[in-house]
């Protein structure tokens, strides 16, 4: 008896099953097999216009054909580069946030 639940009748692989959703240990189980791991986009330089430049917040979108990119000015490869305005045509590199969506890094003018 544990806590007050009685494990009767189950195997030792179902116990231990059970017992792994009830306590959390470092128990890897055979049933539910780890999630894969995203493969890492290689890093393409792609070619886009500037669909939209907030100067208050720094921040942006690039379309890249029928895709759009948010990006950030702190991830520009010009030093200098403050801003972009509507329209004007750059490179970049696509990248993943913290969350694991698309979005440009190191953003270039295209010469």
């Amino acid at each position: 008896m544990k806590n007050g639940i009685v494990w009767d009748g189950l195997k030792g692989e179902d116990m231990t099953e059970v017992y792994a959703m009830v306590v959390p240990t470092n128990y890897k189980s055979l049933v539910a097999p780890p999630k894969p791991k995203r493969e890492k986009a290689k890093s393409v330089r792609r070619k886009g216009k500037v669909r939209m430049f907030n100067l208050q917040r720094n921040f942006g979108f690039v379309r890249s054909g029928k895709d759009d990119f948010f990006f950030h000015i702190s991830t520009a490869t010009e030093p200098g580069l403050t801003y972009l305005m509507h329209g004007e045509r750059v490179t970049f590199e696509v990248g993943e946030d913290r969350q694991g969506r698309p979005i440009a890094v190191k953003v270039a003018l295209a010469s």
